[in-house]
């Protein structure tokens, strides 16, 4: 007799410590729920299995657990791919089908192993909303389905079945508006992640356009724009360097329609003639090299555009898998600023102020490819004065404006004898090079520290 596709996944994980940037975080374990899709594959979260250096996976007909190795994961979709390499695993599982998108009101089952018990759970709900929501693991806007249903630690990763059996979506995180209710991958985001995990891609990615845009309501606002009375739209009101809009939109365009779909002057479209939700839905659909077509409008005059949806990362950068970087020198930590280095504070709200504005306004230029941080001061000889400089943002070395953190390093180490620090504050570090060559060493085994640097 078959035996139940929803399986237990137990992990160990070992994070990246982005406070103290040399050294990882004491080693965790966790527990979620995934299920069998055949070809010995085992769907669940990216954040179940995220950072973890070893997983199992135990099925219900047995007391004992096999390893499994991460195959795929898209930390955009909170999504990972699982293969065992034991064929006898799944001798009695059968695996699941993955049905269509559900509609409102349709009866669903939420199947999974939540915290605190060994027996699988299943609890019925139906779809409440079908819209573009935020995902809390990657922090991407993409389209979600929330059931009146709750989904509790534990039972992420888990599959969502409809009356016929079907899997309809993954759950991956709580309602946080709303209690007993919960939120779903939905099914088309599922199939182009499977799509591209069996082609052979081990990291996948959803597409972003790399613009904002402002609702276009005002009477007065789309007149200077040479926008109809009678049309809508949305405004471009800035666009990332090398995202795939750059060079392709510029700042004052008014996009009509995004591929055939109009925007409202709120943003909206009516996506698959049934959900009014934002734009942005029609992302979730896409992966890179996918093509999209925008109807813009420039100057008063219409006209269609096609963007080939490539790889891109944003200024600051918010998802999860993010490479831990750091450089030290003459007892100064440098770092990125991404959301990984501001939830150092437990929650990036707590973050010093500017640090927040800066992660959230900025934005990427030619000149400018992320924010550097002077993020801790590990006292000595050569910096004494300046224990208070902790979290302030670099701007320039040596009166040079610095693209990147591989830029700052370039510029420290081609300095012969003086350097001089420049923060966003309008404050200065002076170091002496001879100085800071001598004491290198010294200040790095003093801090226990291995390695002075972690770069890509």
């Amino acid at each position: 007799m078959f035996q139940s596709p929803v399986l237990r996944i137990f992990t160990t994980s070992l994070e990246s410590c982005f406070d103290l940037p040399w050294q990882s975080q004491r080693p965790q374990s966790s527990t979620g729920s995934g299920v069998y899709l055949g070809d010995q594959l085992i769907l669940t979260n990216a954040h179940v299995v995220n950072d973890a250096t070893f997983i199992q996976v135990q099925k219900l007909s047995s007391a004992h657990r096999v390893v499994a190795e991460l195959k795929s994961i898209c930390h955009d979709a909170d999504l990972a791919l699982l293969w065992i390499k034991d064929e006898s695993f799944f001798n009695d599982l059968e695996p699941a089908k993955l049905g269509g998108l559900p509609k409102l009101k349709d009866k669903v089952e939420v199947v999974g192993f939540p915290t605190g018990g060994d027996q699988v759970s299943i609890t019925n709900g139906v779809v409440s909303r079908i819209e573009v929501t935020s995902y809390s693991y990657s922090w991407r806007s993409l389209l979600g389905v929330t059931i009146d249903a709750a989904i509790n630690p534990g039972n992420s990763g888990g599959p969502v079945f409809n009356q016929e059996g079907e899997v309809v979506g993954i759950a991956f995180q709580k309602n946080m508006k709303s209690e007993n209710s919960g939120q779903m991958i939905p099914p088309l985001i599922i199939e182009n992640f499977l799509k591209e995990a069996k082609k052979g891609s081990d990291l996948v990615s959803i597409p972003m356009l790399g613009i904002t845009t402002q609702k276009l309501e005002n009477p007065a606002l789309k007149k200077h724009f040479q926008v109809p009375s009678d049309e809508d739209g949305v405004l471009v009101t800035s666009i990332e360097f090398d995202s795939p809009a750059y060079g392709i939109l510029e700042v004052g365009d008014v996009l009509h329609k995004i591929n055939q779909y109009e925007i409202s002057g709120l943003g909206t479209i009516q996506y698959l003639d049934q959900y009014r939700t934002r734009f942005s839905a029609v992302l979730s659909e896409c992966i890179v090299g996918d093509q999209i077509s925008l109807l813009r409008r420039r100057a008063g005059q219409l006209e269609e555009v096609g963007i080939c949806l490539e790889q891109y990362q944003p200024f600051s950068a918010a998802g999860e898998g993010i490479f831990n970087r750091y450089f030290i020198y003459a007892g100064l930590v440098f770092q990125p600023l991404t959301r990984k280095y501001l939830q150092t504070w437990k929650s990036a709200r707590h973050a010093p102020t500017a640090l927040q504005h800066a992660f959230q306004k900025g934005h990427k230029t030619e000149d400018k490819q992320e924010v550097v941080v002077l993020s801790h001061v590990l006292a000595d000889d050569v910096n004494v004065g300046y224990k208070d400089f902790n979290y302030q943002i670099i701007t320039e070395i040596n009166d040079i404006a610095i693209k990147d953190l591989n830029h700052l390093v370039e510029l420290i180490e081609a300095q012969p004898v003086g350097l001089k620090i420049k923060t966003a504050s309008q404050q200065w570090l002076i170091i002496d090079q001879a100085q800071a060559k001598e004491r290198h060493q010294f200040v790095l085994d003093r801090y226990q520290i291995r390695s002075d640097r972690l770069l890509n």
